[in-house]
């Protein structure tokens, strides 16, 4: 039923209750098949029938004027073709588009949540007062890329204003076809006003322009406008009962000199609606096609294929994080990647692998991202005679992510052509892997559940203790699990990938099923080395799990689980641990994170988690046939409401949030949707892209299992190893006496396996070796095209048990250190000085730890253990050094075991940075070179005579933060390079030798004196202790100059001194 066939009256009591009853912003979709939802009207669905195709997943809710918008309860919809791109359900109107960019999806920088043209809202005016539009529905229609937005007011009858949005490829345009109507029983005289917040007045137009990358803009109406400031005023006129008016408005992008394009009246919108449909029907049509009667689940696999093209870049076919971030991010392609190859969308998979390719062609480099708009024309000629062993790379696993999305590009299309394209690049990014002597890895440090994201929440904002891992800043960089089990599976790809380049060239006699590839030997061998040494590393053999980090200062295991590690290896590919590994760690590391129905919490303690958690739990109890996989993935669709979208991070409620900026919050992921739908897909078919060892590639193997809710599923064109096929599940009911004597119908599920296509290369015979598990029961199986599998089996009821434990936080209680004896010095170290004091025993207080703990190792019964307790740089922080608060240092047990320390005769030292300085500055700077250039107030003959303007600077914390003080001073400067001078004056109680050690962003000069004693020309991020050097100080007064020069970004200086000993200097004071 259309909410417009409802009589006025009940129309107006309805939106009355609802206004009444819901809170300030309250979401309102319907959650299960079956509830009917409000339906839009669009005059244009006469004639454009796909308009009353709508998703199921949409969002409808109150948000009453002037309130603040609750981000939480709300979903994204995005519009958008490769050129043009905006997203609306976040903003204040169901119809205020934001992160409006184009024409191309490129911007300054990374973290662009306004894109280039910022937001667009659209109001009606009753004279100058806004009419108010409480009522919000935003729709997205199905198999083509079209959001409508409502937004309406049923105090008086009921007004609404519609937009339908828009873009049609080709036109660098964005289309906002918007309707006004008056449902009610008196005529409005009214006025549409749309705000542009970067548009300004052009005639009756306005414009915009994006100087950073030369992009310009400009709205037009088609309708009669007065642009005034940011806005465009349209009459409506007199809105008599059941009348409609509407007003179409094209955003139109251009780069400068080009001429602009798109409809200039409404035939041509008209026109561009229906090439748009056209273009998604075409471009959908061999995709694969997920169907079942149960809508809500259809329509999510389905609608992605939309959400993942709209975010890809038309230039080279590059995705990108649109909500906030833009860029290609190599890791991140993992999520796109998979989603591309689950629908069959072959060529864009490649594309995502061959701009990565061309990119380090370029640039040189292997980054974690590639701008969306970089030219990579000339690759190509490049590749031949390209030195590929040149080629910069980072002392991380991003070489693996690209071995690992070859792989699985390999496996599901068997293009071995792109294989031996990217092959000399591959093989480089083998040998860029950089091991310790135990083979373990460093992480990338951009992970989501590192600071690519969930560090920004803490650790204020988790209860304590936290034990999240402290494992990736600068000067505190853990060994990583995760990192060394890619670059077990990089090892793996590699093994198959060079058995399949192998075949290739040996042509007819690979054929032969006896063959076996010698290339492949030698790197079987070192997968095996390399997964004994994992396991020895990492594995937990108390709490049968393993450990997610190894502290860098002691080696030691970070024996909480981590849910973004711990639940990756099934995913990931590594389902062949040794003994029953697998299943413990999924076991034991279940049962000790914090719970909440079929979430998982990141630690034992904490109920936040990154958005990829639940689909790395789906495959996780898919693969070991836990018998709640199918309420895993319930919750995993849960998640995904309103708009059928996944976060980056979601809070204890299961709800998306901030990471680090509130107002912008990062949605509409590539990276966690990817692999939430690949997961979605794997727990229906059973079908992974990820090899297992021991299994033969001509071994099709299924897992195929109902979900909840439905009674019918169907998996049409679906591609794994050049093989396409379609899988149909039902629910039957019929007479079976083996399972009941009474003859009364039994439930039964009725599976069919057809192929299309019969990859021969592979198979070497016309037919396909299927192995379905359905529950209890394996089906062996031999079909061919033309000659489908056929079965009815006993209802399949996995009977697994890895999802265990109750709601709340898990079990979990860390192991104090064991310290070695006679040391003399206790040293509480957070890892960020990279140095230890002579004749000490340290304890990483970065690892889990309760404050009792670290009061029982002060003292040996009624003695003290030591002489001194020294704390590091930071180790009293509470940082993600530490994930320590005052809530642990402020514990009676410790309190009490410091003041005992004390009173015993112990010593308590902490470190002291410089904090009194005078400053001069900032001055605009060249570069790096500056750093060699004299200047006057480097002369100490002038800083004695108060020649120059120094400003005196109190710091209360080590870091001297030099950016802030650019912005406040001269604001000018910010985001370009600078230089500042800072002057320490030292009083030293005698003379004595001591360490400088310090920190800067980015290069730095000191003078002890006026004599120099240090100069670093480099560009790098501030942290404590980057530079030492030894210093002779005099009795009296001694004057240190810092000369620092900033690149561009943040500038900061961090300054303290030591002893030779490592120990806090002695007998110093500061003016």
């Amino acid at each position: 039923m259309r909410f417009d066939s409802i009589p006025a009256l009940l129309r107006f009591a309805i939106a009355l209750i609802a206004l009444l009853t819901l809170p300030s912003t309250s979401f309102a979709t319907a959650q299960d098949e079956g509830d009917e939802l409000p339906y839009p009207e669009l005059s244009l669905a006469e004639s454009h029938s796909f308009l009353d195709e709508l998703s199921t997943w949409q969002q409808h809710l109150v948000q009453p004027e002037g309130r603040p918008v609750n981000k939480q309860v709300r979903g994204v919809f995005p519009v958008g073709d490769g050129q043009v791109f905006g997203y609306v359900g976040l903003g204040r109107r169901a119809n205020t588009m934001q992160g409006l960019s184009g024409p191309s999806y490129q911007t300054a920088e990374p973290w662009a949540p306004k894109g280039h043209w910022g937001e667009m809202s659209l109001d009606l005016l009753d004279g100058d007062a806004v009419v108010p539009l409480p009522i919000q529905r935003i729709w997205r229609t199905r198999g083509v890329n079209c959001v409508i937005t409502e937004d309406a007011n049923d105090k008086e009858g009921t007004l609404t204003l519609t937009t339908l949005n828009f873009a049609k490829f080709g036109d660098r345009s964005l289309y906002r076809w918007v309707e006004i109507r008056n449902r009610g029983k008196s005529a409005r005289k009214l006025s549409l006003r749309v705000d542009w917040e970067r548009g300004s007045a052009q005639g009756d137009q306005l414009s915009s322009t994006y100087k950073a990358k030369g992009f310009e803009a400009l709205l037009r109406c088609l309708r009669p406008a007065k642009a005034v400031g940011h806005s465009l005023l349209i009459d409506l006129g007199e809105l008599a009962p059941d009348a409609v008016v509407i007003v179409p408005l094209v955003l139109h992008c251009k780069k400068q000199g080009e001429d602009y394009v798109g409809a200039k009246k409404d035939e041509d919108v008209k026109a561009a609606l229906s090439a748009s449909e056209k273009y998604w029907r075409q471009r959908l049509s061999k995709t694969s096609v997920l169907a079942t009667d149960r809508t809500r689940l259809a329509d999510l696999v389905e609608d992605w294929k939309i959400l993942m093209l709209v975010q890809r870049s038309a230039e080279n076919g590059a995705v990108s994080p649109m909500v906030s971030h833009r860029g290609a991010w190599v890791r991140d392609n993992a999520g796109p990647l998979l989603a591309f190859l689950r629908y069959g969308l072959h060529k864009e998979a490649a594309d995502l692998l061959r701009y990565v390719h061309d990119a380090i062609i370029i640039t040189g480099q292997v980054r974690s991202d590639y701008p969306l708009d970089l030219d990579v024309s000339a690759a190509e000629k490049m590749r031949q005679g390209f030195d590929w062993s040149k080629v910069q790379t980072p002392d991380s696993v991003l070489p693996g992510w690209i071995i690992l999305q070859h792989a699985w590009y390999f496996r599901a299309t068997w293009d071995i052509g792109l294989i031996k394209r990217h092959w000399p690049m591959l093989e480089a990014c083998m040998k860029a892997f950089r091991p310790d002597a135990k083979g373990t890895l460093l992480p990338e440090g951009d992970e989501n559940y590192l600071y690519g994201g969930f560090f920004s929440l803490g650790p204020e904002r988790f209860a304590a203790p936290c034990y999240i891992p402290a494992a990736d800043l600068a000067g505190r960089r853990a060994r990583s699990f995760d990192s060394s089990l890619i670059y077990l599976m990089a090892i793996d790809s590699m093994s198959e990938l060079v058995e399949e380049l192998d075949k290739d060239a040996q042509g007819k006699v690979a054929q032969d099923r006896e063959w076996t590839s010698a290339k492949k030997l030698p790197w079987e061998k070192r997968k095996i080395d390399t997964l004994l040494q994992i396991e020895k590393n990492f594995w937990l053999e108390k709490e049968k799990r393993f450990a997610p980090f190894l502290s860098p200062v002691t080696g030691e295991a970070h024996r909480a689980p981590y849910a973004a590690v711990n639940l990756k290896p099934q995913w990931l590919g590594y389902t062949y641990a040794i003994g029953e590994k697998n299943r413990d760690n999924a076991r034991n590391s279940i049962s000790a994170l914090w719970k909440k129905g079929m979430r998982v919490g990141m630690t034992p303690n904490v109920g936040h988690f990154t958005g990829d958690v639940p689909g790395f739990l789906l495959y996780t109890l898919a693969d070991l046939d836990d018998k709640r996989r199918n309420e895993a993935l319930d919750e995993l669709l849960r998640l995904a409401g309103p708009a059928g979208e996944w976060g980056q991070l979601y809070n204890p409620q299961g709800q998306p949030i901030s990471s680090y900026s509130e107002e912008w919050p990062c949605r509409l992921r590539p990276w966690e949707s990817g692999i939430n739908i690949d997961a979605i897909l794997f727990a229906l078919n059973g079908a992974r892209y990820a090899s297992v060892p021991g299994w033969s590639k001509r071994d099709q193997r299924y897992k195929l299992r109902m979900p909840n809710k439905a009674r019918w599923v169907s998996m049409t064109k679906m591609q794994h190893d050049g093989h396409q096929y379609n899988i149909y599940l039902d629910e039957v009911h019929e007479p079976d006496k083996k399972l009941d004597p009474s003859g009364a119908p039994v439930r039964k599920l009725r599976f069919r396996v057809h192929y299309d296509v019969v990859n021969f290369s592979l198979m070497q015979t016309e037919f396909v070796d299927v192995a379905a598990n359905v529950g209890e029961t394996l089906f062996v199986r031999w079909p061919k095209v033309g000659s489908p599998i056929n079965e009815t089996t006993p209802w399949p009821e996995d009977s697994e048990e890895v999802f265990l434990g109750a709601d709340g936080p898990g079990t979990f209680t860390p192991v104090a250190p064991k310290l070695a004896k006679g040391a003399k010095t206790l040293f509480i170290t957070a890892g960020l000085s990279q140095s230890q004091p002579v004749d000490s025993v340290a304890v990483d207080i970065g690892l889990p730890l309760l404050p009792e703990q670290l009061a029982a190792l002060i003292h040996d019964g009624k003695k003290r253990r030591f002489d001194r307790i020294v704390f590091d740089v930071g180790a009293r922080d509470a940082s993600a050094a530490t994930f320590k608060t005052g809530t642990f240092w402020n514990h009676p047990s410790l309190l009490g075991a410091q003041k005992r320390f004390r009173a015993d005769g112990g010593e308590i030292l902490r470190p002291r940075f410089l904090t009194r300085f005078e400053l001069f500055g900032p001055e605009r700077a060249q570069g790096l070179g500056d750093l060699e250039k004299a200047h006057e107030v480097e002369k100490l003959e002038n800083f004695r005579a108060g020649n120059f303007a120094w400003k005196k600077q109190l710091i209360s914390k080590a870091r001297l933060d030099l950016h802030s003080l650019t912005e406040k001073q001269k604001p000018e400067l910010s985001g370009k390079s600078y230089l500042w001078w800072a002057s320490s004056v030292i009083v030293s109680d005698r003379d004595q030798e001591l360490i400088l050690k310090v920190g800067s962003d980015d290069g730095i000069r000191i003078w002890l004196e006026g004599e120099e004693i240090l100069l670093r020309k480099i560009k790098r991020m501030a942290t404590f202790d980057q530079d030492e050097v030894l210093i002779r100080l005099k009795k009296g007064e001694n004057r240190l100059l810092f000369k620092v020069v900033n690149v561009d970004g943040g500038s900061a200086l961090y300054a303290r001194l030591t002893g030779t000993d490592g120990l806090p200097a002695r007998g110093l004071s500061y003016r």
